[in-house]
């Protein structure tokens, strides 16, 4: 029953996500033929090559090598599955690793932005050093997050940023962020790229 559940949510995060991404699409095909720049051999107004519901976007996901990249991954692939570029940022070699175990039936693109703090055996020392002290799960769960999140946090921030700034990937239409840790809102913002956070 519980896995049922957990397919039945990632088809609907998809589901919502193409709805968004169609949107888009719609808003981004029609600002190419609002007017023709001077010179050009296209007319104001012609239709753009590709139909609407056939242009492809740019999507950029980012998330942590820790659980919440998994599921941001697999909606990744079924995006690159419908024909739109994909590119996974994240860090360390875990991250790619995530990316290609989540997405193995279509090559979604993998940035890495920089090392990641801690090693996974890092992560589970982590864990398990916050655990001792109360036999209370909530407060067991807290500490174990902030133990492992503290080392994480705003990691991406400056990396990311360089990385749109240079050109180093195409623009991104749209990006999934898949927690807002650090400052990743205020560089989406900053780039002028809309998000939503998984």
């Amino acid at each position: 029953m519980k896995w049922e559940s957990i397919e039945m949510l990632k088809r609907l995060t998809v589901a919502a996500l193409v709805a968004v991404l169609t949107v888009c699409n719609a808003c981004h095909a029609s600002s190419l033929t609002a007017e023709a720049p001077e010179g050009s051999m296209v007319a104001a107004g012609d239709p753009p090559e590709q139909k609407p519901s056939e242009a492809t976007l740019q999507i950029l996901i980012v998330g942590l090598p820790l659980s919440p990249l998994h599921s941001v991954a697999a909606i990744g692939q079924e995006l690159c599955l419908r024909g739109h570029n994909v590119t996974v940022a994240s860090v360390g070699e875990d991250g790619l690793k995530k990316t290609r175990k989540y997405t193995p039936k279509c090559n979604v693109n993998y940035v890495s932005l920089g090392p990641a703090p801690l090693t996974k055996e890092e992560v589970g020392q982590a864990v398990l050093s916050s655990l001792g002290s109360t036999n209370n799960t909530f407060v067991q769960m807290r500490r174990a997050a902030k133990a492992v999140f503290q080392k994480f946090f705003g990691i991406m921030d400056d990396p990311l940023d360089e990385l749109l700034q240079s050109g180093g990937i195409s623009r991104p239409d749209y990006a999934l962020l898949s927690m807002p840790i650090g400052s990743l809102k205020t560089v989406m913002i900053k780039h002028r790229i809309e998000y939503a956070i998984k």
